[in-house]
């Protein structure tokens, strides 16, 4: 149970972990992690009361296979919520994400927003699973998936400054998962 103002930078959870955080009327969670290797098979979930703020930012260089599942669910009003999300897969590890944005009945005034984006630097895959279940009247939510991969362009363009073709590649992996911490900063 969280009151107040809340700042996580790093969680460390044992394989199938599950965590769940309750935001007390007018608190603030302010989340940001980011995994590599460790935390393969988690659950996260986030219960909101009233008037709460919730960023929750998860940033992921999948070195190992992950199934990730994040609940946010909204019990309250007036409760503002932004998800964002990260994930480059390279050669060894693919990724699942499954992120549930439940907006309670009989609440009023929230806003959600969600947003899953995917680097696959190989063959390695990613799968989102954005479900947003709304039972309220009055709420501004949204949400996207998006994944990617290097494009040739890209690739190119760096080639063409003298960059060679691996340090390439992790220039614009590296560029791809900072730029959440960049835009919370803003």
């Amino acid at each position: 149970h969280l009151c107040g103002v809340n700042k996580i930078t790093k969680i460390s959870l044992p394989q199938n972990g599950v965590v769940t955080f309750h935001l007390k009327d007018q608190a603030s969670l302010f989340l940001e992690d980011f995994w590599t290797k460790e935390n393969n098979s988690v659950t996260m979930k986030i219960n909101s009361e009233n008037n709460t703020n919730l960023d929750w930012n998860l940033s992921i260089e999948a070195l190992t296979d992950y199934q990730i599942q994040l609940e946010n669910n909204i019990m309250g009003s007036y409760n503002q919520s932004k998800i964002n999300v990260r994930v480059v897969t390279s050669a060894s590890g693919q990724v699942s994400v499954r992120s549930i944005g439940l907006i309670k009945k009989d609440t009023t005034e929230n806003k959600f927003q969600e947003e899953l984006k995917g680097l696959m630097l190989q063959n390695q895959p990613i799968t989102f699973y954005p479900d947003l279940i709304v039972d309220a009247d009055t709420v501004a939510a949204n949400h996207n998936a998006t994944i990617r991969c290097i494009s040739e362009e890209e690739l190119f363009y760096l080639q063409s400054k003298g960059i060679h073709p691996k340090e390439a590649k992790k220039l614009i992996k590296d560029g791809f998962l900072n730029k959440i911490h960049e835009e919370v900063k803003k």
